[in-house]
């Protein structure tokens, strides 16, 4: 009976997502968004997280600031997601779905997200200051830095391509 309410959930969860396509298309840095989560403590919405009192979250960690986009976006998702289907959607699937689906609009691949992953009740401004690579990292830095988290050299160049989408910072091109 659980597995059926869980499916069902799942179900529901797409569904809703499919009707805020549009708007995490306009938000298309939400691979960014995902990325920048991902890479410190693991795809756990960490990033989505507003200060407390016990913690100061990831968003205004430097690698972070002027990068991140689409809270407002994910934010929205979840809110209608839980009036239907209360507790079973994490904020981390939602982020990852909707980076798959602003990759897939702008003409980049699609892929199969796997769901089920637990959002975190905490984040850490700095492991984040320190797990994402600084943009002021030479190539060598780069590559280290990628590969210490498993990347190959070509999947640092096009995770960090991701953060030309619709914008970029000129102070950062040279």
């Amino acid at each position: 009976m659980q597995l059926a309410v869980r499916k069902r959930s799942r179900q529901l969860e797409l569904q809703f997502l499919k009707q805020w396509w549009l708007s995490i298309v306009w938000e298309h840095r939400c691979s960014v968004s995902t990325f920048h989560d991902c890479f410190v403590n693991g795809c756990d919405a960490s990033v989505l997280l507003d200060d407390t009192s016990s913690f100061t979250g990831e968003k205004t960690a430097g690698p972070n600031a002027g990068s991140l986009r689409g809270f407002d976006v994910i934010d929205s998702i979840k809110s209608q997601v839980e009036s239907v289907c209360p507790g079973a959607v994490s904020c981390a699937d939602i982020l990852a779905v909707a980076a798959r689906d602003s990759v897939f609009a702008l003409g980049g691949p699609s892929w199969t997200v796997q769901l089920g992953r637990r959002d975190s009740t905490t984040a850490s401004l700095t492991a984040a200051t320190s797990d994402i690579p600084s943009p002021a990292l030479d190539l060598s830095g780069l590559l280290s830095a990628f590969s210490n988290k498993g990347f190959t050299p070509k999947e640092m160049v096009a995770l960090s391509g991701a953060h030309t989408i619709g914008q970029a910072q000129m102070y950062r091109v040279s």
